[in-house]
């Protein structure tokens, strides 16, 4: 009798095994498939039962830590160039770490401020931080391409990879960047150190705060840009961007939306000016928040800067976020090593840094340019 008690449950134990390990390569199908909507970070589907949630949860715990990261506007860029570039853009800060100093790591290495940093993976990373990679997302060194990405030549698999990152579970699940390269550069490990490197200043009327590395920068910008409402061919659309750009926002210490990276405003390097009670589209998030296609809107939906204000963000280093596939047209930040990197020849004027010309730099360091001028950006 026991035997056969025995037996019955063995039989009824393998079939309980069976049918679980079929509702959850039910549930991996569904999680692959590209048919499948993800609502709010849930998957929207009636045929999941709620007993499988916690297998369907740690399928997607390792999909998602085993998953490709390249984005749509990843950059190739060797680290050679990239800690070349910070050594030429930042050289009061940044210096070079003799081989001798680093003879048992084969990671490329950089001084921040005293502090040694090393490349791992894609990752620039502190002594202690070096073995735990893979919490962190990769650097953001992209490509910055010459225009603004057309929405209309888009491919199935960018839309697909766009619509990927940018919904709110990829969000929110999306490892951070390491901090600690960011607080060495800027010299801001918290909000009590604005004291020692944020400047008041002000921008087209409006008083901001900025970091001190990009304040030169953006005071030559806005002589500049004034400069163009003297001139016959430009003076018609930069007064009425001088006249609609009535919001300008600069330093606040926070993370980016929806995100759990700090934002570059964070750290002074970044500005937003905006067109007040505007009806057209400036942010992606705020658009797909409407529940808008955005990522098939047309560019003329958007609020766009002048090219000829654009132009001139560029010449002193500041990158315009209007130019990124997740676009921010509002957004300028003072990054002048992405420019330098993808080719843009930048006047460097910070106040403990000679002014150079990317001919100038590239000569000085030995960098090699990209040679393709008029590429558009397809991978973030």
């Amino acid at each position: 009798m026991n035997k056969y008690i025995m037996c019955l449950f063995l039989l009824a134990t393998q079939i309980l095994f069976a049918q679980t390990s079929v509702e959850v390569k039910s549930a991996v199908a569904l999680i692959e498939d590209p048919t499948t909507q993800i609502v709010d970070g849930a998957i929207n589907t009636n045929t999941l039962n709620a007993t499988m949630e916690s297998n369907i949860s740690n399928v997607i715990e390792e999909k998602t830590e085993e998953e490709d990261e390249s984005s749509v506007e990843d950059g190739e860029f060797s680290v050679s160039n990239i800690f070349k570039t910070l050594l030429i853009t930042y050289p009061h800060i940044v210096k070079t770490v003799p081989k001798a100093e680093n003879p048992h790591h084969p990671d490329l290495a950089i001084n921040v401020r005293g502090i040694n940093f090393y490349n791992v993976n894609g990752r620039f990373l502190s002594e202690e931080e070096r073995k735990n990679w893979k919490k962190y997302t990769s650097n953001t060194i992209y490509s910055y391409p010459r225009e603004i990405p057309n929405p209309k030549i888009r491919t199935k698999d960018e839309i697909k990879l766009m619509k990927k990152q940018g919904s709110k579970y990829y969000r929110k699940r999306k490892k951070p960047t390491y901090y600690g390269f960011h607080r060495a550069l800027y010299g801001m490990k918290n909000l009590s150190d604005t004291n020692n490197q944020i400047m008041k200043t002000r921008l087209f009327g409006k008083q901001v705060l900025i970091h001190q590395f990009a304040h030169d920068s953006l005071k030559q910008v806005e002589k500049e840009v004034y400069a163009l409402t003297n001139d016959n061919d430009y003076k018609a659309e930069v007064k009425k961007f001088l006249k609609e750009g009535t919001i300008v926002y600069s330093f606040f210490w926070r993370t980016i939306a929806g995100s759990k990276s700090r934002s570059l405003h964070s750290y002074g390097v970044a500005v937003d000016v905006l067109e007040e009670n505007s009806k057209k589209a400036m942010y992606w998030l705020w658009r797909q928040n409407q529940k808008i296609d955005w990522i098939r809107e047309p560019i003329s939906v958007r609020w766009n800067p002048p090219n000829s204000v654009v132009q001139i963000f560029e010449k002193y280093g500041f990158v315009w976020g209007g130019k990124w596939n997740f676009y921010d047209t509002m957004h300028f930040e003072y990054k002048p090593e992405i420019l330098i990197l993808n080719g843009y020849d930048v006047t460097l004027l910070n106040q403990q840094a000679i002014p150079l010309t990317t001919e100038e730099f590239a000569n000085q360091i030995k960098i090699e340019l990209p040679t393709n001028q008029t590429e558009t950006q397809t991978n973030k």
